[in-house]
């Protein structure tokens, strides 16, 4: 029996369980007596144990989680053909990450048992599901496992270079070998997902939440939807995220039930695609504002700056911004708890740069603040500001990154002409990416300049309710070539509603995937 890619979900630890426990364990198994076998005798060691079902899920959660050992089936979700070696391909994921690796499977074949002995040097041990005194002696196996040295130095460009090539010939032997056309172009597939894997950075983009009081079904059908569309789309388009933006407008009014919410939201949307909180990154917009929070001389002192010299002395002045930046009192106690203090807001950090190594290289996601002199619904059309000050302050910050992404909550259109131009140029030119939300409609459009060229991608609203496009999209960028897609998403108020490929914002746009080149 095969579970569905829908129900592969490891359940979140207790907070007791995770404090009781020593070690994370990763149980990768299709099969689910086999997997909540694998579990009950690695929580009875004391192991946190996270499970994966699929290969995608599996790839999300080692691609951005830790784990201290796995247990790995070779043999995973492929109905077409059981004898597929999915299995195969999370093995180079989890040297990378030093795992140490337990094989539990039926695979038979002694010849593949061997190269994998040969060629990964972390997996400690290969043990026969139908050897009953092997299974009964799996804890044992697996503390060993845990405990032995890992064998290759990460950071060591030859070692890894060597692996790939006997990863390459191990894989193109398995093709050479299949039984059927279909177990070839499934390996084909998945060594064509390994290799855009280790070469792109992908992310997922969601705006415009408007979380509020309502926790009527009605409300919630949207929201329900999007994550079960999302998990089936990272397993569809195999785009596991590295990442995922949200771009503002968190809560509809910035009050606290509506983060309280909105912490449970985040939790399940990190659950569906294996990230963790570091690795989900937001910023504030206009509805995460406490308009009740806005005095009337904070209000006086944002609607006279009209020119960069001011602006940027009352962005350097702690006193000005801590005046300013009161109105996001409830924003700020939300992020600093659900985040553990990795993304305060307050005086000193109202803006911030997330830097991480993906495909080889050094991304920086800067998080920017659109809305410090948002205070009603006035704030339209060219009232608003971000401030050069803040602009380049965060990319001095990400200076030595070799990609640069920005996000903020509003578009350009949105600001003060006394900074309109000068905030788009120094983005444009200093960033690949700028990703915003705030118009509740998908826009793309390619900035491209003799020095520089970005993609701006609007996010649209992910859940302004039944009645409207709502809308997200996941990103897949090679740094190396310039190449990208994106998948746009869009739910349809058709029936009871679901979420569909975008063949409606653009003419040119076929499937739902705009191919784009920087």
């Amino acid at each position: 029996m095969i579970s569905s890619p829908a129900n592969d979900l490891s359940p979140l630890p207790s907070r007791d369980l995770e404090e009781q426990a020593r070690y994370r364990a990763l149980v990768v198994e299709d099969d689910p007596q086999w997997q909540a076998r694998h579990r009950v005798i690695l929580e009875e060691e004391s192991y946190q144990v996270e499970t994966a079902t699929t290969f995608v899920r599996a790839c999300s959660l080692i691609k951005n989680r830790s784990y201290d050992v796995a247990v790995l089936d070779l043999q995973l979700h492929a109905p077409q053909e059981p004898d597929n070696r999915d299995g195969v391909f999370l093995l180079r994921w989890l040297m990378r990450k030093q795992v140490p690796v337990v094989i539990v499977t039926a695979v038979p074949a002694r010849r593949l048992v061997d190269e994998i002995l040969s060629s990964y040097g972390h997996v400690y041990e290969i043990v026969d599901k139908s050897d009953s005194e092997a299974i009964a002696g799996l804890a044992a196996c697996v503390e060993k496992a845990r405990q032995s040295s890992f064998p290759g130095v990460p950071d060591d460009p030859a070692r890894f270079r060597e692996v790939d090539e006997r990863f390459e010939r191990l894989i193109a032997g398995e093709i050479e070998r299949s039984r059927t056309g279909w177990e070839a172009n499934h390996l084909r597939e998945l060594a064509s997902h390994d290799q855009a894997s280790r070469a792109t950075v992908t992310w997922l983009h969601l705006s415009d939440l408007h979380l509020s009081d309502d926790k009527t079904l009605r409300s919630s059908t949207v929201l329900d939807s999007l994550l079960v569309d999302i998990e089936r789309q990272i397993g569809q388009h195999k785009l596991v995220p590295d990442w995922a933006a949200v771009t503002g407008d968190i809560a509809f009014s910035g009050q606290e039930k509506q983060y309280a919410r909105a912490a449970g939201f985040f939790d399940r949307l990190l659950d569906r695609t294996g990230l963790t909180k570091e690795r989900l990154l937001v910023v504030p917009g206009n509805h995460d504002v406490s308009r009740s929070l806005v005095s009337t001389g904070a209000r006086i002192l944002g609607d006279s700056l009209h020119d960069g010299k001011t602006i940027s002395e009352v962005l350097g002045d702690d006193g000005d911004r801590r005046f300013l930046l009161k109105r996001f009192d409830g924003y700020a106690r939300f992020v600093g708890d659900y985040f553990e203090g990795d993304a305060n807001l307050d005086s000193d950090r109202y803006f911030y740069v997330r830097k991480f190594d993906l495909a080889d290289r050094q991304i920086a996601v800067l998080g920017l603040n659109s809305a410090w002199v948002s205070a009603s619904d006035r704030d339209e059309a060219n009232r608003l500001l971000v401030g050069e000050e803040q602009v380049r302050a965060a990319l001095a910050l990400a200076a030595e990154a070799e990609l640069r992404i920005a996000l903020l909550h509003h578009p350009f259109r949105e600001l003060r002409e006394c900074e309109q131009q000068t905030v788009e140029r120094l983005l444009c030119q200093e960033c690949q990416f700028v990703l915003h939300g705030h118009g509740h409609r998908t826009d793309l459009t390619l900035h491209r300049s003799p020095d520089a060229s970005a993609m701006v991608i609007a996010g649209g609203a992910s859940h302004a309710g039944l009645e409207y496009s709502n809308t997200y999209n996941l990103v897949q960028f090679n740094p190396g070539s310039g190449r990208g897609h994106i998948v746009l998403r869009r739910w349809s108020g058709e029936g009871v509603g679901f979420w569909a490929e975008d063949n409606l914002t653009y003419r040119n746009v076929k499937n739902g995937i705009y191919q784009f080149t920087l």
